[in-house]
């Protein structure tokens, strides 16, 4: 499918002499799960070796090209380039996005000519240059790096308009000028993605031969119309890439409007993260003070008792799964093993090292890093299991989590609307077959991508998930992380899954769901 999607670009690029970037990088990005500069990168690469055939097969065939024309647009273009990334980390143009999307509906209607009332504007310019064309190719160079730089689009939709009505070039012509543009400019910016080491080359390798033959036929299919019929094909191609343009400003605009709509909710949220985090200072103050009360009750402190804290290998904390998808095997967290007289405890964490502790010091231990608060809970888990105040503290192996999953939709009621905090795969896949669901996640690698047609969300969209939902499914290591209170107190019902919540759970009297815990 890739490989058509890229053959289809190459034909339209090298046909209408636009560059394809703003089609290929989203199809690679929501279509295929590429990360997004890994997909910008790779669609530099594919595009130089399109406008370079293009415009190759196009200058043998037309009659007349204006070298001096074509070397002061690109020259200036890269000065515009330059300049636009001066400004684009400052600069936001929505604005300029929406006038810009205007612009293409504009210049596409005319093309197809539906309506032609802009014809007199065009025909002034035109008057307006006459004998300054030197001049306006300059500022129009500038103007063309500036704008495709601030707003990610290929200047091939700027530059065949502008030479077609302003300077009055033959479609063919202006084609071949913008291929020719656009060769340098993706080449050097692929140069420096190359530099940073942001191209695979063997994944540019793969689309290269796709991408080549459908640049011959654009340019055979291109040569072959009048100029007249090439006109409306690329009016009819910026007029759709205008509405989309512009349905892209709309839906910003929606966003903003509704991010002022929940302004007060989000102000109180910020407002309140001060005595959020006072109550998680709370919740670990009484973990321990349980802890301390159930080891002085039972003259724990007599004994010379040490706890060892370390991490385990993924084998040894899950066995061998036939999906490969868990978190754990991917080496994102690990688990921490407490041994109390033999007793286990274990809680998932991302820091961890290999320590023996007292009593006394794990009482002691400031709940201040994911480190220190993975000790105490897997500690924790382990003493309240010997004191046989809690179970299942050591977590299921082999295909007990697949087993589990297939447990949870007995929690929920039918058509519940379900926020899952923590990517577990199974839970997901599982849940998303009978209820809608969204899934927020800490993981950067997961952020952004599609599981099971879900878009996993990142921490920031946590307050309108949860606002949205019906009833909260989190893991059980928020209690290590530091997140644990926020998902206490926030007026939904919620249920914790996992081993790593299993004193905790019992102390502060939540719900929690692990069914093939040992």
């Amino acid at each position: 499918m890739l490989y058509f999607v890229v053959f289809c670009i190459g034909i339209l690029s090298a046909g209408l002499g636009v560059g394809g970037g703003s089609i290929l990088v989203p199809s690679l990005v929501y279509g295929f799960h590429y990360p997004f500069r890994k997909a910008a990168s790779t669609s530099l690469a594919t595009i130089v070796p399109i406008t370079l055939v293009g415009a190759a097969s196009h200058l043998l065939i037309i009659k007349h090209f204006h070298f001096i024309n074509y070397l002061t647009l690109v020259i200036f273009a890269v000065f515009g380039t330059i300049i636009g990334g001066i400004f684009v980390r400052k600069y936001e143009g929505k604005w300029l996005y929406t006038l810009f999307a205007v612009f293409l509906i504009t210049v596409g209607l005319r093309m197809l000519k539906v309506y032609d009332a802009t014809s007199m504007i065009f025909h002034y310019l035109h008057d307006l240059i006459y004998g300054y064309e030197f001049l306006f190719l300059i500022i129009f160079g500038l103007l063309t790096g500036i704008i495709s730089t601030l707003l990610g689009v290929g200047c091939g939709l700027i530059i065949v308009p502008f030479l077609v009505y302003i300077l009055n070039y033959p479609m063919h012509e202006a084609i071949t000028t913008s291929l020719a543009t656009m060769f340098l400019l993706t080449l050097s910016a692929s140069l420096v993605h190359q530099k940073l080491k942001a191209i695979k080359i063997n994944s540019v390798k793969k689309l290269i031969p796709p991408a080549l033959t459908g640049a011959v036929i654009g340019v055979l299919i291109s040569s072959n119309l009048p100029d007249k019929l090439l006109k409306q094909a690329f009016g009819l191609f910026i007029l759709i890439m205008g509405i989309k343009f512009l349905y892209s400003s709309l839906s910003d605009l929606y966003k903003l409007l509704k991010k002022n709509e929940t302004a007060s909710k989000d102000m109180t949220y910020t407002l309140t993260r001060n005595t959020k985090m006072k109550k998680n200072q709370s919740v670990y103050q009484k973990l321990r003070k349980a802890l301390y009360q159930q080891v002085e009750k039972h003259n724990l402190f007599d004994n010379a008792i040490t706890i060892r804290c370390k991490p385990i290998t993924s084998e040894q904390a899950i066995g061998t799964p036939e999906d490969k998808d868990y978190p754990i095997l991917k080496g994102k967290e690990t688990i921490v093993q407490a041994e109390f007289e033999k007793i286990k405890g274990h809680a998932f964490s991302d820091s961890y090292g290999d320590k023996n502790y007292t009593l006394k010091q794990i009482l002691e231990l400031p709940p201040d890093t994911n480190r220190n608060r993975a000790d105490l809970i897997a500690a924790l888990n382990a003493i309240y299991r010997y004191l046989g105040l809690c179970d299942r503290t050591v977590h299921c192996r082999d295909q007990e989590p697949k087993k589990c999953a297939k447990e949870i939709d007995r929690l929920f009621k039918p058509g519940d609307k379900v926020l899952l905090v923590g990517l577990q795969p199974r839970f997901l896949e599982y849940l998303k077959k009978n209820h809608p669901v969204r899934c927020v996640d800490m993981d950067p690698d997961n952020i952004g991508s599609s599981k099971y047609g879900i878009i996993i969300e990142s921490p920031e969209e946590t307050p309108g998930a949860v606002e949205w939902c019906d009833i909260i499914f989190a893991t059980g290591s928020t209690v290590v992380n530091g997140t644990l209170s926020s998902f206490l107190d926030t007026g939904k019902p919620v249920i914790f899954y996992g081993v790593t919540i299993a004193a905790a759970a019992n102390i502060l009297n939540i719900p929690r769901f692990c069914e093939y815990g040992h």
